[in-house]
């Protein structure tokens, strides 16, 4: 992880990479902050280019002169907006927390087009929407990534280290430690050895913000204790083709959206007597306030998760499972086994909530007896069909982790 940056630095950083001089190009600063392991990230989903970091730098800095910018300037601009490691982060929400009809701001929120003459003007109302989805996102993320900046530090961490800090800060409610690291790691962050910033800021895009972002990211594909059978992770379109196109009316599967990351894809096909076959693709948004709900199609409500959403559907019928659900549920059996046998409950009591088998009552045996044979036979149900599916379509099933 990263050293911490003397908050007092800033004439050491300034000559190394200016060294004597008593002022240096914007662009050329704003280069070397981006370019700087030790200085924070600007957010990625704000998609700017070093033009529109010198714009927030400029703005922060509040200089008239925007060729250069002095040592001076860029003491007073860190005296403003240090230390220096977060600097970029604190100019950059700065800005985006000020009035929408800034000139500044317009500028920042503008397409590219260079070849193009006159330059477009955006207006007000396009430039109210951008506002209003830039502070949905900040909702989202703000709390979660000055979480990362805090107890991560560094860009890329290990993935059992940041699920040991993670929940540490984020003690889940509804199943155990193990069971969440099992939903998180498979299906949030593919399974992967290491967890990047960016892929920590899109599993806040998608289900953020900080606070309920574990629990709600579980709501959305979890079933009966159980990774929902059609829930794929990550496919491309080939692949739903693949899977979806001989199935019969109503067969249906939900993945993360290609074109969109922040959002899901409810794929269906339909195929009704008289009329032409079809797959359907639909869109699956999510805002904090709001819910998830389909941007395309349906009935227009929101619900509290992708899962809520499948429920009420009327359209879908059967799904069409998945190796990554297979895969998950099979962690999970093993983990909720050995906490049984441990704590004698499953997963969805927290285990300093479970009984110990030494103090339990007379009648606990019994009850366990009863718990354990409906679990095995809900965990069994998905497991047989998860091994009918994936032996009947083994070839159609893409790389998924």
């Amino acid at each position: 992880m990263s050293a911490t940056i003397d908050t007092n630095d800033a004439g050491g950083w300034w000559h190394r990479h200016f060294g004597d001089a008593a002022a240096a190009p914007w662009t050329d600063l704003a280069r070397c902050l981006m370019e700087d392991e030790s200085v924070w990230p600007v957010p990625s989903f704000y998609a700017m280019e070093a033009s529109d970091v010198v714009l927030a730098l400029q703005e922060a800095a509040q200089v008239e002169d925007d060729s250069c910018v002095s040592r001076d300037a860029w003491t007073r601009f860190l005296t403003r907006c240090g230390p220096l490691e977060d600097c970029l982060v604190h100019a950059i929400e700065g800005m985006f927390e000020e009035d929408t009809a800034r000139q500044t701001y317009r500028a920042l929120r503008l397409p590219r087009c260079s070849s193009q003459k006159p330059r477009p003007v955006t207006t007000s109302s396009t430039a109210a929407f951008d506002n209003a989805l830039t502070q949905q996102r900040l909702v989202q993320t703000k709390d979660g990534l000055a979480w990362w900046r805090h107890s991560i530090r560094a860009r890329t961490v290990p993935t059992a280290a940041f699920m040991a800090t993670l929940l540490q800060s984020h003690r889940p409610t509804t199943m155990s430690p193990r069971a969440v690291s099992v939903f998180l790691d498979i299906l949030c962050f593919g399974a992967k050895d290491s967890i990047s910033l960016a892929e920590w800021e899109l599993f806040l895009l998608r289900f953020g913000p900080f606070g309920t972002a574990v629990d709600r990211a579980i709501a959305c594909v979890e079933s009966r204790g159980a990774v929902a059978p059609w829930f794929h992770g990550t496919l491309t379109r080939q692949q739903v083709t693949a899977l979806l196109d001989d199935a019969p009316d109503g067969t249906f599967l939900v993945r993360f959206s290609q074109q969109h990351a922040d959002k899901f894809t409810l794929a269906y096909m339909k195929a009704v007597a008289g009329a032409p076959r079809q797959l359907k693709n639909v869109l699956i948004g999510y805002r904090p306030l709001d819910g998830y709900r389909a941007l395309d199609g349906g009935s227009g409500l929101a619900y509290p998760s992708v899962a809520a959403l499948v429920r009420d559907c009327d359209r879908l019928g059967t799904p069409v499972t998945s190796k990554l659900a297979a895969d998950a549920n099979a962690k999970l059996r093993t983990v909720q086994t050995t906490e049984y046998n441990v704590f004698g409950t499953y997963c969805h009591v927290p285990p300093m909530m479970a009984t110990p088998m030494d103090n339990a009552p007379p009648s606990w045996p019994q009850v366990v007896r009863q718990m354990e044979a409906t679990k095995e036979s809900t965990v069994g149900e998905y497991s047989t069909l998860s091994e009918q599916h994936l032996n009947q379509n083994s070839g159609l099933h893409g790389q998924q982790r």
